[in-house]
């Protein structure tokens, strides 16, 4: 699958792809001002190489922040800085290999570029998810010593852990003493129930809990976090003073714009947007596409379309819609080890883009060219 934040050619114009927030909402005026105080303000020592694990105020900070809005119980010093998900899963594989950790279980449908990373240390286990999350028997069965998940909003089906299955996965990790790497992908992105707190803190000990501002900024902020147990934090030192650092004055920004209510703010802000277009999506499928369905809408920034079981494969609908220059993924790609065939033909369309002047056109003809695609 494309990686995140892959440029789209200039010939589609109506791209609905999955994965990428709305950069034109980027708070340049906010994020100018932070730099502008840290450029100011911040110690002599900001501008030299630092701790490897990342400025002790953005760790601070962001120790405070996590436990206010996700309930992660983490120490500033048990936080470690990184340049995105994408580095924090290659120096988790690094780690876990020199540990001695033989396979690590990954969710299927996933991202196959998180998974190629993994793969390049470590045996792969694929594990299904369900209707209430990763499969414990699954996981249990596959030997994986480490399950990479995401309980708060699951990439790409849109699913919430349930809280039964979110228990069965800490009783395997207490009785195997496995590990949990907890992929918070969109968690800061609820619309319709309360947020769902962090596994973590009901397992710091087991639990690694791996954030990053990709969607809530942009991808243009390369800034992530590892908040890990005391004993794993050594080799993710080591894996880290081998890798690409992130540059400390980005650190002291986010930390200042975190520190101002700036962060939340903005937050604020673009889940007003989010929600609005995904309304419009679930509005536009409800009136104009009969027998489609909208699923996993009550988090993140994308949308399951699952159409009528009489339409045509996965693969003939997003070409055709390729040929009418609409962009979407088809939720195929994200399957492991192939596609399935026992259920609905199924889309994955992202609400992070185009620009909001132009998303209700790119709805419309989307619509509108399904349901010819998917007429009797």
């Amino acid at each position: 699958p494309p990686v995140r934040g892959r440029a789209t050619p200039d010939a589609v114009r109506h791209d609905l792809v999955p994965g990428r927030p709305d950069t034109r909402a980027f708070p340049r005026d906010a994020w100018s001002g932070a730099m502008r105080h840290v450029l100011r303000e911040a110690p002599a020592d900001a501008f030299g190489f630092g701790d490897t694990r990342g400025r002790p105020e953005l760790r601070t900070t962001l120790a405070a922040y996590l436990g206010r809005v996700r309930g992660v119980r983490v120490d500033p010093a048990n936080l470690l800085i990184c340049s995105g998900y994408t580095q924090a899963l290659d120096l988790l594989a690094t780690a876990f290999a020199g540990l001695g950790v033989r396979a690590v279980g990954m969710e299927t449908p996933a991202i196959g570029d998180h998974v190629t990373i993994v793969a390049a240390k470590l045996p792969v286990a694929d594990i299904p998810v369900d209707a209430e999350g990763v499969s414990l028997a699954a996981l249990e069965a596959s030997g994986a010593e480490v399950a990479v998940c995401t309980p708060a909003h699951q990439f790409p089906l849109g699913t919430t852990m349930s809280p039964a299955r979110r228990s069965e996965l800490l009783a395997w990790a207490d009785e195997t003493l496995g590990w949990i790497v907890e992929d918070d992908y969109d968690g800061e992105f609820r619309y319709d129930r309360r947020p769902v707190g962090a596994l973590q803190a009901r397992r710091p000990s087991r639990t690694v809990y791996v954030g990053s501002t990709s969607k809530t900024l942009g991808p243009t902020v390369r800034l992530g976090w590892i908040a890990c147990p005391p004993h794993l934090l050594e080799p993710l030192i080591e894996a880290k003073r081998r890798a690409r650092g992130t540059t400390p004055l980005d650190q002291l920004a986010l930390a200042r714009l975190i520190d101002t209510g700036g962060y939340d703010r903005h937050l604020r802000t673009v889940r007003r947007s989010y929600r609005a277009r995904r309304d419009l999506l679930a509005e536009a499928v409800r009136t104009g596409l009969p027998g489609a369905r909208v699923l996993g809408v009550e988090a993140g920034l994308h949308a399951i379309l699952e159409l009528p079981s009489h339409a045509p494969d996965e693969t003939t609908v997003v070409k055709a819609l390729r040929d009418a220059s609409i962009h979407v993924h088809p939720l195929g790609q994200y399957e492991r080890p192939a596609p399935r065939r026992d259920r609905p033909p199924s889309l994955i369309v992202g609400y992070g883009t185009p620009a909001s002047h132009a998303y209700e056109a790119a709805i419309r003809a989307l619509v509108d060219r399904l349901r010819v695609l998917t007429a009797p």
